[in-house]
């Protein structure tokens, strides 16, 4: 059972010791300086990976709520319930049901199951959780474009999915997918030129983001 309103320390973490790590570097250094940082060095606890933005974010909720745990668990649903309406416009856009089911899914993570990690822990579903919102509007975005044949570039598409690698590299899949969509036949894609422009610019996106990673 999880006290929301327990300090953070690492007894009272359930394990979620990276969170405590993380959350006392960005302490040790709280300045804007050290954010910048996170764009093109290591987290907050001096750890070799590269997830700048939930980093980011962290930086921000840390200044606002320090140590204190609720605070965190109301972001990661309110990340989650973002993630339901994105399935919920996305589905529409395809012209399918309204899925209103994803809007209550949420509530299942709240049942004592293993589940509930991904609301209770601070640190670990927050990358997951904020690159998959993410990737689901580069999708959509992706799909809007296709039904404007007016607009040559899909600018919107590949910001969102270039957000979506700086929140966790799992969002080079939504690269894969953009490509697959936009090359597929129908859809109302309009000239080959224009599907290949699309398919090139995810792999100019994904190639940004190996060379920044890389860097970083």
């Amino acid at each position: 059972k999880v006290d929301w309103s327990e300090p953070l320390t690492t007894s009272g973490l359930t394990g979620d010791v990276d969170a405590f790590h993380k959350l006392h570097g960005i302490a040790a250094e709280p300045g804007f300086g050290a954010l910048l940082h996170y764009f093109y060095g290591d987290e907050p606890q001096h750890v070799h990976a590269f997830r700048p933005l939930p980093s980011a974010v962290l930086w921000a909720e840390w200044h606002v709520c320090g140590f204190t745990r609720w605070p965190y668990i109301v972001g990661n649903l309110v990340w989650l319930w973002a993630v339901a309406v994105a399935v919920c416009l996305l589905a529409r856009q395809l012209g399918l049901a309204e899925p209103w089911s994803t809007i209550t899914g949420p509530l299942v993570l709240l049942c004592p199951t293993l589940g509930t990690m991904a609301v209770t822990r601070l640190i670990a579903p927050l990358h997951d959780i904020m690159c998959t919102f993410f990737g689901l509007c580069a999708l959509l975005a992706m799909l809007r474009w296709l039904a404007d044949e007016e607009r040559r570039v899909p600018w919107e598409y590949l910001g969102w999915a270039l957000v979506a690698c700086l929140c966790k590299e799992q969002g080079l899949a939504v690269l894969l997918l953009g490509m697959a969509v936009a090359l597929l036949p129908g859809g109302g894609a309009g000239m080959p030129r224009r599907r290949l422009a699309a398919a090139g610019g995810s792999i100019l996106i994904g190639l940004v983001f190996v060379v920044w990673y890389k860097i970083a």
